[in-house]
Order: structure tokens, then sequence, then C-alpha cells
């Protein structure tokens, strides 16, 4: 959030004393100097508002709020360390179960009611074969977590990682190895009851991750083409079906292209896309690794219209990508963002539009312009 006020100084004195925030910068907008604001659990702020609101109004300060909306602070805020929960998700946790259970739903139940005693659980779903996908309202909680180790719930031992990545590097070692010396990060065994009480102490005594939150934020961003499809498994919503397509049953256009060679750039994706598909696109982004300048394995690419994505999947879905001495197999699902305008919306802010060989392309889809690239600006 950002905050103005005509006597900051003294507002600024009062949200660090009083106020439960991760994280605060002083900005300069239009002449006037605010406080950008983060807070480590987002349930708190609408109370702690309240509170600085009731302050300045004692001090008879004149106070306003706002969302972060303006690119350029966006920019600047999450190249600080802090603020960095704004662009990489540090609320959540990945949760991996060895034992296989009868009713997955009955434990994913009960795996949220132990993970509700420790901190209010935001959503917790399953995301492919034995593996959980766990976000907090509290950033804190996933890096406390990852310390203490793994949980205990009815039996089955629940190994906690920070990154999808991190947990297939682990899992895939204990392939290997004995259970017993299951995960390379050193976790220890603990039930639930004792976890909760270290766990609450630890959280009022917690300071800013600075070194976690960058480590793992570099763990998020290695290449995602590496997870096997039993880790990284499809949800049946985001399986294609064209006879879907073709009944008009199905209204999605926008598509992740899975399993690309790395050493593809984005002309020759598009170059891929437009055999088949030429002018039948609005939207293409190849995400690039910016320190290797390789892809890491998937792009996003929306259609004028779902029948447009019939011939493109028909010749490329589950194909070997030839001239490129790959064995990778091309796959193509429906993303989770949909359509021009909501990934427009998605990126527009995105710290990739700094980099104008990498960011994400638009196209016209009709006239005399059709095929060819639209500029940002136009939207």
């Amino acid at each position: 959030m950002v905050c103005f006020c005509d006597k900051l100084e003294i507002i600024e004195e009062f949200i660090i004393e009083k106020c439960k925030i991760s994280s605060l910068k002083r900005m300069s907008f239009k002449g006037k100097t605010c406080l950008c604001i983060g807070w480590y659990n987002i349930k708190h702020i609408t109370g702690d508002i309240l509170l600085v609101n009731e302050y300045s109004s004692k001090k008879k300060a004149n106070i306003s709020w706002s969302d972060v909306n303006n690119s350029s602070w966006l920019k600047i805020l999450i190249k600080t360390p802090n603020f960095k929960f704004m662009e990489d998700h540090y609320d959540t946790i990945y949760l991996f179960f060895m034992k296989t259970v009868k009713n997955i739903v009955s434990f994913q139940n009960e795996v949220c009611t132990q993970l509700c005693k420790f901190s209010d659980v935001m959503k917790l779903e399953i995301i492919g074969w034995n593996c959980f996908k766990c976000r907090f309202f509290d950033i804190r909680v996933p890096f406390i977590l990852k310390k203490m180790g793994n949980l205990t719930v009815n039996g089955n031992s629940i190994f906690v990682y920070l990154t999808l990545i991190e947990a297939h590097e682990a899992i895939s070692a204990q392939l290997y190895t004995k259970i017993s010396q299951i995960d390379k990060f050193s976790v220890t065994s603990c039930d639930s009851s004792s976890v909760h009480f270290e766990l609450l102490n630890q959280i009022n005594d917690y300071e800013s991750p600075q070194d976690e939150w960058k480590k793992y934020m570099q763990l998020k961003h290695r290449r995602l083409s590496t997870l096997p499809f039993t880790i990284c498994n499809i949800p049946s919503e985001n399986v294609i079906s064209l006879n879907k397509i073709i009944s008009g049953e199905e209204k999605r256009v926008t598509l992740m292209i899975r399993n690309i060679p790395n050493v593809l750039n984005h002309f020759q994706l598009k170059e891929f896309v437009d055999f088949t598909s030429f002018g039948d696109y609005n939207f293409i982004y190849l995400r690039i690794d910016f320190e290797n300048h390789c892809n890491v394995g998937y792009a996003f690419i929306s259609f004028a219209t779902p029948e447009k994505i019939v011939p493109f999947y028909k010749k490329r879905h589950n194909k070997k990508w030839k001239n490129f001495e790959s064995d990778k197999v091309c796959q193509l699902v429906y993303a989770n963002v949909q359509g021009q305008k909501a990934l427009i919306k998605k990126f527009r802010f995105s710290k990739v539009m700094d980099q104008r060989e990498y960011k994400p392309r638009i196209y016209y889809t009709t006239g005399s312009q059709r095929g060819k690239e639209k500029a940002w600006e136009c939207f």
C-alpha cells in the first residue's frame, strides 16, 4: 500500500513502531513524498490502516491510501529484497508425501486442518502425484515451516519445499536412496502439536529473510522444463479437447507450450507456430532466463478464436521438435490466464517489460497488418 500524509515523519515512526509490516520505503511521486508499505500478513492490512488513520486524526494530519498501481513504482519496489513478495510467491509451499493415500480429498482436508493450526491457510490444492500446493496469508510461515522440517499427518511424512524445483531435486535423489535419507536439505521429523507452539514463537521473532528470499527467488526461476509429469501433472481442466473446440463448447484461446528446447529463441518459436498459424494468434511470450539468455522451457500463446487452435494442435502436440537436436516432445495445454486482455494486464507491470528483446509480443490478426507485430503502446 502507498501512504500519503502531510506529516509523514510522525506517521512513519508510528507505523514502524505499531504496525506489523515487512517493509517500508520512501518514494517521490509528482513532487510528493509517500510511504510504500508491505505487510507480512495481508490480514493485518485493514486493521493497521484503521490504527494509522486514528493516530493521524489525533495528530491532525491529512492522510490517504492507495494501492501500488503505478508501473514505475512497481519496477523500483521489486528490486528491493523486502518487496520481492510482490512479484514472487513467498506465501507458497509445496508439500510432498511418500505414502500413497486411498482417499486423497480426505487426506487433503486433514492436511489443511493441521496447517491451519499453525497459521491461516489461503488455499491448499492438489497439483500432481503425492504433491500439494499451499498458500498462506502470512509470507513468513513457509520459510519457518521449511526450517522446522517435515510434518506427520496420519502416519504419513510430509516434506516441505519452497519451490517445485526444489521439491523435484530432492525427490529425484530420493528415488535412488533409502527413504530415511530422503531429504538432501536435512529435514527432520516432528509432529504437528510440537510445531504449533514453536512456529508461533518464531513468527513473532521473525526478521526479513533477505538471503533466503534471494535464494528461493532464484530457485523459482530455474528451468521448469526439467520437471517430470509425475510432479508437474496436468490438471484435467487444462487438457485440450478438439471435440469441444469444434462443437463450440470450448471458449478458451490461450495455450501454454511446454517442453521447448532451451536453445530456441523467439523468432524460431514464431516460425514454428507460423507454419500452421500465421496471423491466427495475437499474443506470444517465450520465457527467458536473463542470466544465461536461454528460454526456460515454456511459452504462452493466445489465438484469435478457439477454432484457430485446431490446426496448430494437430500439427505440434505430442510431436518432437525437429531440427533442434532435442528429444523433447512438444506439449500443449490450456493456460490459466486466458485472453489477450488478461495477458496484457498480467505482464504490463512485470520486470520483463524492461527487457526489450525478451518481453511478450502482440500481433494483428485482421486487416492489412495481419501477422505483423503490434506495439504495446496501442493498449
